[in-house]
């Protein structure tokens, strides 16, 4: 019984130790393969990982092209092909990815469209790119790459299965406990020879490598090393986590059968009862090693998901985006073209890709272009900005600012990257800005900023090489009069004429600026002073034809001052200082006229300066007088009336001659004031002769200048003189001259006929030195016309100016107007003026401009001379003299 117990209890020792022994073994081989396929994650992006040689197929692209027997060829050489069970080459056509010629069977659906985030991935040049697959129940991790050698629109696909273990633990030695050494077998289906290699150290527990073998030579003199170690190898063309237990866990079951034996069934069902705790431990440890394997696995799935949509949004963004994202290689030829250039530039990105960029750059920009490429491409990792013009399909420019990154050396780009944005209307804006700030808005000529500027850089290109240069400073004559008489609209449409004409007489490289102003200047380069002085005759020639304004015309004229320098250094300030003062020279010699500047008309321009600041306050200074000449009636020898010349004594220079400080009373305005002033004492003088002389019917002329015309106040002043004074209005006639009323003719008879509604006459002053024509004539409120003394001096001789004398003299009685000859000296002058038929005559013949004492004194003489029967009779109509008599009154 004994025999029978214990041989029941080792039956049943025996029963329960194998069944012990078979659920570990279960239990373990689970494990372990779990364990293996956690390896495989670690692992997995190695293995994905294309090896040097895989990339150097590219190069075989390059010289060979794609050539399927070459590509065998070279791959199916053991290095080239380790660490992969497939490699693939791949071409982007028709928006699908086509397998040009593959070693080994890549599991990727190239072809069929079905991943389009490949097509994507290549398309945008988001490379490399990893996937994975599921096919046939086994996982395959691959990866896309596009080597520097590969043309636009390949790429390389290397694929490797997911490690595994497919070996049955029965055919390992040892037991399956304890530390576990791995080896991992890369290779091709069917390879010719097999390349072991094995990870340094796997991400396992306590692990070591069994051995390294990097290359087909090495694994001869490692493979019995390997076989003796891991035992042998049969699967092919996969990736294989082989196992082996170094230590035992529980110990050899031989040497425990004795024990088992002696411990009977206790010991069996001690036994029993541990082995099943053992296993229950396990199987737990195996279930929860499995739930965190696939909670890893969901996590991966979900991070390879998250990457997909980032990768499409990405696309979508540069697709939708209005920039343009341009990749190019350091030689500028176009890799990648975003779809925004269809919309920006009418180019079709396809029709872009594999052309230079700098087709695309207008000319006049490419050195900055090129500029701009060399100075990235020779600095990794830089970048660049800079703003230039990209042409359409259409030939039109479109203003862009790009930013040019170097992404040579990122392997997703593998080029440079041009972020272009659309700054037409800023670069518009810009423009317009800069052309407001350096032109005059009202004639779009340069102002004074870029004029000052182009001076200065030509006088500094005078200094280096001697090259001449000319300034003309031009200044409009009486253009205030034409810009208050007739609106400064009509002004500003005359100063605009006025820049068209000098723009068709300058050259075109010459630069032409208004100053301010009625100002103008001229800077011509390359010119002497001979050329100079023939443009500023062609420019005065130019403005002598009148302005046509809003239905009317405009008479313009101009003085010019010229100023060629001969020596440096040379000041640009200096220059225009130069020119200037040339003009007032040639305004102050009659206007209409040009002058060259010498060293000696800064002298006078000083002298000017000076005298319009004394001028300034002679007003104030009571320095202003008075002075009065004779008008004689020729046919009766009577004294019809004076005229009222200004005089101005200087409190240092003694009398300034009318002809000194008269222009420029007028061109700073001080006229106004002073025109006034003398109104006002002329009308209150001639008022006190009319009583002491016993003249009631003495009348007076007064001239007015144009910019007293122009003022608004003229017709009150008028009005208030001759209140003030008490003198009746038909004894006050004022006289404009014709360039006056022509500045501005309908300005003039509007304020004419104002003037002669108060009751004054009016008369034309220098009749026939201008151009107004009989049409004119005929509008004109006027009672009189004054014939110039240039007519008068010439009528002592025979010829064209005594016919012109005879004609003015009809011409004013056809018109019922009087006539006065200005300027008589000579008694030939007086006998043929009296032979025309003139009626009224001044000159210094008869007297020569007195004060008002003297006038008196003189008119008084006259009375008593004509009294005691001299040559003439006093009667109703005033005091007869003759021309002898009143020259003795005013000697006496």
């Amino acid at each position: 019984m004994t025999v029978g117990i214990l041989v029941a209890g080792v039956v049943v020792s025996a029963v329960v130790f194998t069944l012990a022994r078979g659920s570990v073994q279960h239990d373990n081989e689970l494990l372990l393969r779990q364990e293996a396929s956690q390896a495989s994650l670690v692992l997995g992006p190695y293995v994905a990982q294309p090896q040097p040689e895989i990339a150097n197929l590219a190069s075989l692209v390059t010289t060979s092209g794609v050539d399927a027997a070459a590509w065998d060829k070279s791959a199916a050489t053991a290095a080239a092909q380790s660490a992969a069970s497939a490699v693939a080459l791949v071409q982007l056509v028709g928006g699908n990815l086509q397998v040009v010629t593959s070693t080994g069977t890549p599991h990727a659906p190239f072809g069929s469209g079905a991943d389009a985030t490949l097509v994507a991935a290549v398309d945008a040049g988001h490379l490399p790119y990893d996937v994975a697959y599921s096919a046939g129940g086994q996982r395959f991790i691959g990866q896309l790459s596009t080597p520097a050698a590969l043309p636009k629109g390949y790429a390389l696909y290397t694929e490797s299965r997911a490690l595994s273990a497919p070996i049955s633990l029965a055919t390992l030695p040892g037991h399956p406990f304890a530390d576990i050494e791995g080896a991992l077998y890369v290779g091709r289906e069917a390879p010719q020879d097999l390349v072991f290699t094995t990870t340094s150290r796997l991400p396992l527990r306590g692990q070591r490598a069994v051995t390294v073998v990097n290359d087909s030579e090495a694994f001869a003199s490692s493979r019995s090393e390997i076989s003796s170690k891991v035992g042998s190898v049969s699967s092919q063309g996969n990736l294989v986590l082989v196992i082996k237990a170094t230590t035992s866990l529980i110990g050899t079951a031989s040497d425990r059968l004795p024990w088992v034996l002696l411990g009977g069934l206790l010991l069996s069902s001690l036994a029993v009862a541990v082995l099943f705790e053992i296993s229950g431990r396990r199987r737990g440890r195996a279930v929860a090693v499995a739930a965190e394997l696939e909670e890893r696995n969901s996590m991966l799935d979900v991070a390879i998901a998250e990457q997909e949509r980032t990768h499409a949004r990405f696309a979508a963004m540069v697709r939708s985006s209005s920039d343009l994202t341009t990749v190019v290689d350091a030689e500028g030829i176009i890799l990648y073209q975003s779809p925004s250039s269809t919309g920006l530039l009418g180019w079709d990105p396809d029709q872009l890709v594999g052309t230079s960029f700098t087709g695309l750059v207008r000319p006049d920009d490419r050195l900055v272009w090129h500029r701009s490429m060399t100075y990235v491409v020779q600095e990794p990792d830089t970048q660049r900005s800079a703003t230039w013009h990209l042409t359409t399909v259409d030939g039109a420019d479109v203003s862009v600012e790009t930013r040019i990154t170097n992404l040579l050396d990122d392997p997703a780009v593998f080029g440079i990257v041009l972020n272009s944005r659309d700054v037409t209307e800023r670069v518009r804006l810009e423009e317009e800005l800069r052309h407001q700030a350096f032109h005059d808005s009202l004639t779009g000529l340069a102002n004074r900023a870029l004029f000052q500027d182009r001076l200065v850089h030509a006088a500094a290109r005078l200094e280096r090489t001697g090259e001449p240069i000319s300034v003309l400073f031009l200044d409009l004559d009486d253009f205030k009069s034409v810009n208050d008489g007739r609106g400064h609209y009509t002004g500003d449409e005359v100063l605009r004429s006025v820049g068209d004409r000098l723009r068709q007489t300058v050259r075109a490289g010459d630069t032409l600026a208004r100053l301010g102003g009625d100002e103008f200047a001229v800077l011509l380069e390359g010119a002497d002073e001979a050329t100079a002085v023939t443009t500023a005759g062609r420019v005065l020639e130019a403005l002598q034809r009148p302005f046509p304004v809003a239905g009317t015309e405009a008479g313009i004229r101009a003085s010019i001052g010229i100023v060629s320098p001969s020596e440096a250094p040379i000041d640009a300030d200096d220059l225009l200082r130069d020119a200037d003062i040339a003009m007032y020279a040639a305004k102050s010699a009659g206007k209409d006229q040009w002058a060259v500047f010498r060293p000696s008309l800064y002298d006078k321009v000083i002298n000017r300066l000076q005298l319009e600041t004394d001028l300034s306050r002679a007003i104030d200074n009571d320095e202003l007088a008075v002075q009065y000449q004779p008008v004689v009636d020729l046919r009766s020898g009577q004294v019809r009336g004076i005229e009222a010349l200004m005089r101005w004594r200087h409190p240092y220079r003694g009398t300034v001659m009318p002809g000194d400080f008269i222009p420029i009373a007028e061109s700073t305005g001080l006229i106004v004031p002073m025109g006034r002033w003398l109104l006002n004492r002329a009308c209150h003088d001639v008022r006190r002769l009319q009583v002491e002389a016993r003249r009631p019917d003495l009348r007076l002329a007064v001239n007015l200048s144009a910019r007293q015309l122009d003022d608004e106040d003229l017709v009150d002043d008028v009005q208030v003189a001759l209140l003030t004074s008490g003198l009746r209005p038909e004894f006050l006639t004022l006289e404009i001259t014709e360039s006056v009323f022509m500045a501005n003719p309908d300005r003039s008879v509007r304020v004419l006929e104002q003037l002669r509604g108060l009751g004054v006459k009016m008369s034309i002053d220098d009749f026939g030195t201008g151009y107004s024509s009989l049409s004119y004539l005929q509008r004109l409120p006027v009672d009189e016309l004054k014939i110039d003394r240039s007519f008068v001096v010439d009528a002592s001789a025979a010829g064209d100016t005594t016919a012109l004398v005879d004609t003015i003299v009809r011409l004013a009685e056809d018109f019922g107007l009087e006539t006065v000859a200005e300027g008589v000296e000579t008694e030939e002058q007086l006998h043929r003026l009296r032979r025309a038929g003139c009626r009224l005559a001044q000159g210094f013949l008869f007297a020569h401009p007195s004060d008002i004492d003297e006038t008196s004194r003189l008119l008084v003489s006259a009375a008593s001379h004509s009294a005691g029967g001299r040559g003439g009779e006093r009667g109703a109509g005033g005091t007869r003299v003759g021309p002898g008599e009143v020259r003795q009154l005013s000697r006496g």
